[in-house]
């Protein structure tokens, strides 16, 4: 009888608490950087706002009707009484709008709270950005402000950042591991490109557990669909290579392709991606640090590469199902071989004579982008964890995808 009475007690609280949690209706964000991460900076607020315990959401199927019944259009300029408006058909007690802008190389970010009663700015933030890569740390600032610390659209299970240590990214539902960060000895005396050997720390940051697989760049694609950048398609599918695809006006992986890592998809497809998943591609350095995973081994978890590696000798001419060969230390797995991997950096070959001490990422501009870790269609010496390569921005091969970099 206690039990069933505290049941009870537990349940109005609980009644109670979702009474109290005042509704917010979060318009997408008015996008005019041509970045992409208008999409991201709506997830981020929205998985804010659900975990804040605070408020509550309105559901977007509502959102979507109220808008367009009534024709709004998102600009720049928010229009407060509009806005309390449209907030109130929705059943909100407050609306959340957002921008992201772009003049000359600088990003502009803001987001407010209006409430809807008095159709008046109750909580604004905003932001000014340098480059792009900064722009998902400040978005995660940003949306702090506006509902509490939230997790910008990872699991709760990411508050342990040792090495070694998963989280789920949410949103594109990856794996992810975590490498601690720290200094090491980037480099190797091998080639003159890897010269010199030299001291790099870098902070902590995760990695995707595998290579991005056909069925994971699918479900980007059905969102975003194959969009054209640096004068390409994100991913080339009316190649016969490509494990990809569209069928009905839908993406998918060719029978058997499900978890082979993604091929023929651009430095700019790569970097699209991460960017949707809330991401980015990793640095040059960051790929090294998390390929040695603080060992000296020639490959990345062991100096035998056939137990860790798909490489020439042993790949039969294609991808394999990510995850099949033995992990390195930090638990990834194919950072030798399977797939050359996109690196956000600008290739230069003299650039470890110069390189900054901590986080570095790469030369300041040059003409091909840094890919690593070697593929299927190489011989041994191209998978080591010193090696480095470099392709053009638009190649689509069948041997190069990427994996998916985020930073706390």
């Amino acid at each position: 009888m206690k039990k069933v009475k505290l049941l009870s007690i537990m349940l109005l609280f609980a009644t109670i608490l979702v009474a109290q949690q005042k509704k917010v209706a979060i318009f997408d964000p008015k996008d005019e950087s041509n970045s992409g991460y208008a999409e991201v900076m709506r997830e981020v607020l929205s998985t804010d706002l659900t975990k804040s315990g605070k408020y509550a959401p309105v559901e977007r199927a509502m959102i979507k009707k109220v808008l367009e019944e009534n024709k709004y259009q998102a600009t720049g300029m928010v229009d407060e009484s509009k806005v309390s408006k449209l907030g109130k058909q929705m059943g909100a007690d407050y609306v959340c709008v957002s921008l992201i802008k772009k003049i000359g190389t600088k990003y502009f970010i803001t987001a407010k709270l209006v409430d809807v009663t008095s159709a008046i700015v109750y909580l604004q933030d905003k932001a000014i950005v340098k480059s792009e890569d900064e722009l998902y740390d400040k978005i995660e600032k940003l949306s702090a402000k506006l509902f509490g610390k939230g997790n910008g659209g990872l699991s709760n299970n990411n508050n342990n950042k040792t090495a070694g240590t998963t989280f789920t990214n949410n949103k594109a539902g990856i794996t992810m591991v975590w490498t601690g960060g720290g200094t090491f000895q980037m480099g190797s005396n091998s080639n003159d490109d890897e010269k010199p050997v030299h001291t790099v720390t870098v902070s902590n940051f995760a990695l995707s557990q595998t290579e991005i697989t056909n069925s994971q760049y699918c479900k980007f694609l059905n969102q975003r669909g194959n969009q054209s950048e640096g004068g390409v398609t994100w991913l080339d599918i009316t190649s016969d290579y490509c494990q990809i695809e569209k069928r009905g006006g839908t993406y998918y992986p060719k029978s058997g392709m499900e978890s082979h890592p993604v091929t023929m998809v651009s430095w700019y497809g790569a970097k699209a991606y991460c960017q949707w998943a809330g991401g980015r591609l990793p640095t040059e350095a960051e790929w090294e640090f998390a390929a040695k995973a603080n060992s000296s081994y020639k490959y990345s978890g062991s100096n035998n590469i056939g137990s860790i590696a798909w490489y020439r000798d042993n790949s039969g001419g294609t991808t394999h199902s990510v995850g099949q060969k033995q992990a390195n230390a930090f638990g990834l797995y194919d950072m030798s071989g399977n797939v050359w991997e996109w690196c956000s950096d600008w290739y230069a070959s003299d650039y470890y004579k110069n390189s900054p001490t901590n986080n570095p990422k790469g030369a300041s501009s040059g003409s091909i982008r840094v890919v690593r870790g070697g593929s299927w269609y190489v011989n041994a010496v191209y998978c080591r964890v010193a090696g480095r390569g470099g392709d053009d921005s638009d190649d689509r091969n069948d041997d190069l995808g990427f994996r998916l970099a985020f930073r706390p």
